[in-house]
């Protein structure tokens, strides 16, 4: 996930974006987010934006459950 564009500014995930990454469905995410499985997201004017960095850590945290690791 790239965190930054070529102009050098922070580029926010959508919903949509966030869940494909985790491969889930967008309920799932939001229920995951409720659960405390995934950080809230940002709101800005309304919409839910994740930072790239914070599902990053998710992913790591996954893999490493999966292979029996823990934290």
């Amino acid at each position: 996930m790239r965190a930054t564009t070529t102009t050098g500014t922070v580029r926010l995930l959508r919903a949509p974006e966030v869940a494909r990454a985790l491969g889930i469905g967008r309920s799932t995410l939001y229920r995951w987010v409720a659960q405390g499985l995934v950080p809230p997201p940002l709101r800005l004017g309304g919409a839910a934006r994740w930072r790239p960095e914070d599902i990053e850590r998710v992913l790591v945290r996954a893999e490493a459950l999966r292979k029996g690791g823990g934290l």
